[in-house]
């Protein structure tokens, strides 16, 4: 049995470690302190250095070995999450207050942040959540997924005190919201986190560079946080303005994040938590007008200063040319032969405004294809607030095709997206590598032997993000020189015809990804599945070419069931956030609202809606409706029914809430 127990030795190796202060409150101890397990010793933590912190003896009585609301999960983490997990709680356990973890898009980022959070809570570590993320579709994707796998239960409104109701295990918002909140009401969010100890999750914090207000106002609203985790799906600069609670260290560029954890493509290709893709780019010449009245032509492989640049992607893009009708017709008929074995596959077409993307809409419309639109308005002009209910219906359905700007572009999860189509004039790598995100994730519910396909532009630096990706394929694996030699000589068999002007396929490339078995023996199944391969490429089908692609199908299979990460296990449980359920009585014309009403027309108006409130909050001693937890959402729903049937038994005069939850309540 192991010891109970840290001995003089290690407390006093536990309080140098940091550095003599608190590892919850920082403050100073001046010698005096308690040290303390970081997984309670009840429930299986170690007595060891890894798992002590020193706290004052107040903290340690905040702490003690309580047990949280939220309810055991059946969570089996990745490898890499594992990893990074010990990485944080390491970094914890030496004081450290930030810890960014960087890995590659469609990793598996939101759940590594809730079961951080949920363990923290479980174990008595924390009192209260806050994710802050960049965008509304974002914060619902959070608050769903922390309440359907884990039992977490975010608010993401907060009443005019700066709180919400005691059933909630915290609050998921923008940093937007979290900008426009610090500077507008005069309790902060930070008054949220004042005496309770608090984890802040930021997600994709490289948003905050986008405006200073936005840095300005995290720093003061979280600077109170116990823990600050921060995760990215891709390194950032400080080109612009700095980030608060992130490390920069310098490279060949500048300045980038110094990241405490790093899980790259490459890596997650090996471990098979993404998919393999490959690039089809497209080349093309195109003439324009510029603001100067000068006719320009270019083809997509000139070298042209940045602005004639940025103009030749934007004219390359344009609805009225034929390269980008060319790109769709191509992408569809991918996408079509893909359904064919996988028929929930989807394709994601990103546009570059809400104009634009229904100009897209229309092009589409005309091979026959109808897509679902995510865009900020209608084809008409009106504004569109339909956008998240259209994205959690695409995810759900097995509709084709969807066209977005950016509210899909990141972070967004659907796994059904396979083909990519880039029609966007942005060029930066964070973003490339954002929407390439999309059509990585596994889908778990598909076929096997997934992969992915994105089209883009021939157009420099999209060409050069895509080398850089294959890079990362190749860096991660031990000896990939047969397998290379193996596609070399596959492509050369390829027989691309180049036609300028009508943007025509020119290049393809193949998967080169997690093959480290060579076997030589192959079934007439086998065989089969190499010749559609192969035909699928557009290559012949010679005895040569498909006996390559045997190969490599076979090394896939093989390093795939070596490596193969297992998506975490959760029980089939779909069910409705906390805030959802409690907006079914608190929605205009909701329960509670039609209750009322009814009250108030039975009446004849003699009861007014805010005394009816006001009696009710008093019943219920809390200050207003947004406080009142789901069970005294119902129980208000009960009271107002029994206050209808006094209307009709004509003794409402006699009827209110507190007399009866006396005689109903005891």
């Amino acid at each position: 049995m192991q010891k109970r127990f840290f001995t003089d030795d290690e407390r006093w190796d536990l309080y140098y470690k940091a550095n003599g202060k608190c590892q919850i409150c920082h403050m100073e101890l001046h010698g005096v302190f308690h040290a303390d397990h970081i997984i309670p010793y009840s429930k299986g933590g170690e007595t060891s250095l890894e798992n002590g912190q020193v706290l004052c003896g107040e903290c340690n009585r905040m702490k003690s070995d309580k047990c949280s609301s939220l309810p055991e999960i059946n969570i089996q983490l990745r490898e890499w999450q594992l990893r990074a997990f010990d990485v944080y709680m390491r970094k914890m356990a030496e004081g450290a207050q930030n810890v960014l973890i960087s890995a590659t898009p469609g990793a598996g980022k939101t759940w590594f942040g809730l079961y951080v959070a949920h363990h923290l809570m479980s174990v008595g570590a924390i009192d209260r959540i806050i994710v802050v993320v960049p965008t509304d579709e974002l914060r619902n994707q959070w608050q769903k997924e922390a309440s359907e796998f884990f039992g977490i239960e975010l608010t993401s409104v907060l009443d005019r005190d700066d709180t919400f109701a005691g059933d909630y295990h915290g609050l998921v918002t923008t940093y937007a919201t979290t900008s426009s909140r610090h500077g507008k009401y005069r309790k902060s969010i930070a008054s949220l986190i004042d005496g309770k100890r608090t984890l802040a999750i930021l997600d994709e914090i490289h948003h905050v560079a986008e405006s200073y207000n936005w840095g300005v106002a995290l720093e003061s609203a979280l600077e109170s946080c116990v823990s600050r985790l921060i995760i990215t799906g891709t390194p950032f600069r400080s080109d612009r303005n700095r980030i608060p609670f992130v490390t920069y260290e310098k490279d060949s560029e500048g300045m980038i994040c110094k990241s405490d954890y790093t899980y790259g493509y490459g890596e997650a290709l090996r471990d098979s938590v993404v998919r393999p893709v490959y690039f089809q780019t497209f080349d093309g010449d195109v003439t324009w007008l510029d603001g100067d009245g000068n006719i320009i032509e270019a083809s997509f492989s000139d070298d042209l200063p940045s602005k004639l640049a940025a103009q030749r992607l934007r004219m390359a893009i344009h609805h009225r040319g034929n390269w980008l009708t060319n790109v769709l017709r191509e992408a569809n008929n991918k996408l079509t032969e893909i359904r064919r074995e996988d028929p929930r596959a989807g394709g994601l077409v990103v546009a570059k405004d809400a104009n634009h993307a229904w100009a897209i809409v229309g092009l589409m419309q005309g091979l026959g294809i109808t897509p679902v639109v995510i865009a900020s308005k209608t084809e008409d002009g009106e504004i569109d607030n339909t956008a998240s209910e259209k994205i959690d219906a695409f995810r759900i359905g097995a509709q084709p095709w969807v066209v977005a700007i950016k509210m899909i572009s990141e972070g967004v999860d659907i796994k059904r997206l396979r083909v990519g189509v880039w029609a966007t004039n942005i060029q930066t790598e964070m973003f490339f590598r954002q929407v390439l995100g999309r059509i990585l994730r596994i889908d778990r519910d598909g076929v096997d032997d997934q992969y992915s396909v994105q089209y883009i532009p021939k157009i420099k630096p999209l060409t050069t993000y895509a080398e850089e990706v294959k890079k990362e394929r190749h860096h991660i694996i031990d000896d990939l020189s047969s397998i290379d030699d193996l596609l070399d000589e596959l492509s050369r068999q390829i027989n691309e015809e180049q036609i300028r002007s009508g943007a025509s396929l020119i290049e393809n490339d193949g998967w080169k990804d997690s093959i480290i078995i060579d076997e030589k023996t192959f079934s007439a199944g086998e065989m089969a599945e190499a010749e559609r391969y192969v035909r699928m490429t557009g290559n012949k089908a010679t005895d040569t070419s498909v006996t390559m692609a045997a190969q490599i199908l076979r090394m896939v299979k093989m390093s795939n069931s070596q490596n193969a990460s297992t998506q975490p296990v959760t029980e089939d449980r779909p069910r409705k956030t906390l805030e959802a359920q409690k907006q079914e009585y608190t929605k205009k014309g909701g329960v509670l609202s039609r209750l009322r009403s009814s009250i108030i027309n039975a009446t004849e108006g003699a009861i007014a809606h805010e005394h009816i409130n006001r009696l009710l909050n008093q019943a219920q001693t809390v200050v207003n409706q947004t406080a009142c937890t789901l069970p005294q959402l119902q129980q208000r729903a009960e009271i107002l029914k029994a206050w209808r049937k006094a209307c009709d038994n004509g003794t409402w005069r006699e009827f209110t809430p507190a007399r009866y939850l006396r005689q109903f309540t005891g």
